[in-house]
């Protein structure tokens, strides 16, 4: 369901899922964020390469995973959402602070010159 790496000092989480709409399937992809990034202070980066459809109900889980992660001092930005997701997701910044990056390069670059809000 997850594939994580380290870059420097961000952890690269690509979400290996196609289609993150089922209840179900999305308090699973929770709880397992949350059991693998428990450490304090991580730039995180999440990968959304595979993913193809979201449900609004992911979309308000990986609102609420950053505030999470916010709370331990950490930081996430999101790479590689399709067109009709990230627009989703812009729509949604009144509630949620999303950075959304087109590419991962360009999302790791800027983490990693730790730019203002990332």
């Amino acid at each position: 369901r997850l594939r994580i790496s380290q870059e420097a000092t961000i952890t690269i989480v690509r979400i290996n899922d196609v289609y993150l709409v089922d209840d179900a399937e999305l308090a699973h992809l929770k709880k397992e964020l949350h059991d693998n990034l428990t450490h304090p202070n991580l730039r995180v980066l999440l990968d959304f390469k595979n993913v193809r459809r979201m449900s609004t109900a992911a979309a308000d889980m990986f609102g609420d995973m950053i505030q999470w992660l916010r709370r331990q001092g950490s930081t996430m930005a999101m790479a590689r959402l399709r067109p009709d997701l990230a627009k989703m997701l812009e729509g949604m910044q009144m509630m949620y602070p999303f950075r959304l990056f087109a590419d991962k390069e360009a999302a790791l670059r800027a983490m990693m010159l730790k730019l203002p809000n990332i």
